[in-house]
């Protein structure tokens, strides 16, 4: 697995990011997979840059750590984010109401929705102190 670890600022999600995105142009991910792969990067490194170190009595090591490893066979990308921030399993929250109006609708949770709709698998994990959110996605075949 390669990976990058870097302080959780919003400085830092593009170039993680790239990171990630940047070897799938060299295999068969086409622009819509790459682009689903990149959302997904986004929506997950934005929250844990907004939200997993509220807390700042919390813990002083603010990082994020991202590995991907790209399965060759079946052209799969499995991307995993780290962060020891506040235990939060995105998984738990109810999906929002997506036939209500934008103004009618509760704030948050849309982003991960639109994550667990574009990416094939998605976990969740809290070990040793850590959020641990895994997501996988193969190439959309055109």
């Amino acid at each position: 697995m390669k990976e990058i670890t870097v302080d959780a600022t919003m400085d830092n999600v593009e170039k993680v990011i790239q990171f990630v995105c940047n070897p799938l142009k060299e295999l068969d991910f086409n622009k819509k997979s790459i682009m689903h792969v990149r959302l997904a990067c986004e929506e997950i490194l934005v929250n844990i840059v907004s939200y997993a170190y509220e807390d700042a009595s919390q813990n002083t090591n603010k990082t994020m750590k991202v590995k991907y490893e790209i399965n060759e066979d079946n052209k799969e990308v499995r991307i995993v984010f780290e962060d020891s921030g506040i235990p939060f399993n995105p998984l738990e929250n109810k999906d929002p109401d997506i036939t209500l109006k934008g103004s009618e609708r509760k704030p948050g949770g849309l982003g991960i929705y639109m994550t667990k709709k574009i990416m094939d698998d998605i976990q969740y994990e809290y070990t040793e102190n850590k959020n641990i959110l895994t997501v996988r996605k193969k190439p959309i075949v055109k």
